[in-house]
């Protein structure tokens, strides 16, 4: 079940964003119901989320004793429920039951910041940046991709600052296939075509535009490029040193989850257990719940990946699994790398 952009723009804090960020926010949120009676939480908790009711009603239980019923229909259910944290409240559902959608806190509130500062607040985006004015339209863009979009605030101004500009040309080549990786790219304007070498020519593998990224796989797996990527119109790239790429992008997006927990989502129905490696690799022993999407795939088979859903990769070294969860993380997805799993594998092979 989903929330529709239309529907979160009835909230009063969502009001003022474009309709970029409120089809992202509906991307992310999650909508559940909750039967008669059940807790939504409790008083000092610290969940990292916004509530938003949906249907139903709720009552709200103060420190002192003194309870409040809050129906989706009242003008004060505009607002997150007990959005102070520690929460101030316990919250129950008071009628039969109840639908929520849970956002998480910090995207939210980094939306609502980054909207205000490039549509309405100063100082203006690009002076934050410290690029021109003419990279206005670029920079909305990005911060609006899934990538940029789950970034801490801090990191995005540094990285804004630290990319440089390259313009290409027409057919020019970006970087060959087994070269070494050095650099991360961003797209910020014309396209780019991705190509393999198989059985003595060139197949093609993607399309891209702008703000998409690239070139991530052979930084994080520390192996050469898998693919050549040429320009396909004239055009212009943002460029990203690898130090930095590591410290400000794929640092803070790396999650790691356990077995035990991995396995909940997966038997819940919430999660999908990937093993990134070869086929061949697959075949001589893996995890009893995965299914195999080796690297190589995984661009092309995520489409059909559900974005509320957690996804959690793995392989036997680590790194193709770093390099699979950033890849979904770009995508827009919930990526986690299994903690444990040489060990883990080492059981079954």
């Amino acid at each position: 079940m989903q929330v529709s952009a239309k529907r979160l723009r009835s909230f009063v804090p969502l009001k003022g964003l474009v309709d970029t960020s409120l089809e992202l926010l509906a991307r992310y949120a999650e909508v559940f119901r909750l039967a008669h009676g059940e807790s939504l939480f409790e008083l000092g908790d610290r969940s990292p989320y916004s509530y938003l009711l949906l249907e139903g009603e709720l009552q709200l239980s103060a420190r002192d004793g003194t309870t409040t019923l809050l129906h989706a229909d009242h003008e004060q259910a505009l607002y997150p429920v007990g959005n102070l944290v520690p929460r101030q409240i316990s919250v129950r559902v008071a009628s039969a039951a109840a639908t929520l959608a849970r956002i998480d806190r910090d995207l939210l509130e980094k939306e609502l910041t980054w909207g205000q500062l490039g549509d309405h607040g100063e100082p203006p985006i690009c002076e934050i940046s410290g690029l021109p004015q003419e990279n206005r339209q670029w920079m909305l863009a990005l911060l609006h991709s899934p990538l940029f979009f789950r970034l801490p605030m801090s990191n995005v101004q540094q990285l804004l600052r630290r990319f440089k500009e390259i313009p290409y040309e027409r057919n020019e080549v970006i970087l060959r296939e087994g070269d070494p990786g050095d650099r991360y790219f961003v797209i910020r304007s014309g396209s780019c075509r991705v190509t393999r070498r198989v059985g003595g020519r060139d197949i093609l593998l993607n399309r891209m535009q702008a703000p998409e990224g690239f070139g991530e796989q052979a930084l994080i797996a520390e192996q050469p490029r898998v693919a050549t990527v040429v320009m396909e119109t004239q055009g212009g790239l943002m460029s990203l040193a690898k130090e930095d790429f590591f410290t400000l992008m794929q640092a803070p997006l790396q999650k790691r989850i356990g077995l035990a927990e991995a396995l909940d989502l997966v038997w819940n129905n919430r999660g999908r257990l990937i093993d990134v490696r070869s086929e061949a690799e697959f075949a001589r022993g893996h995890l009893a719940e995965a299914r195999n999407i080796p690297l190589y795939l995984l661009y092309l088979k995520s489409d059909r990946f559900v974005p509320t859903r957690y996804y959690i990769v793995y392989c036997d070294s680590g790194n193709r699994s770093e390099a699979a969860a950033f890849l979904l993380t770009q995508r827009g997805f919930n990526a986690y790398v299994l903690e444990g799993a040489a060990e883990a594998l080492a059981t079954v092979s």
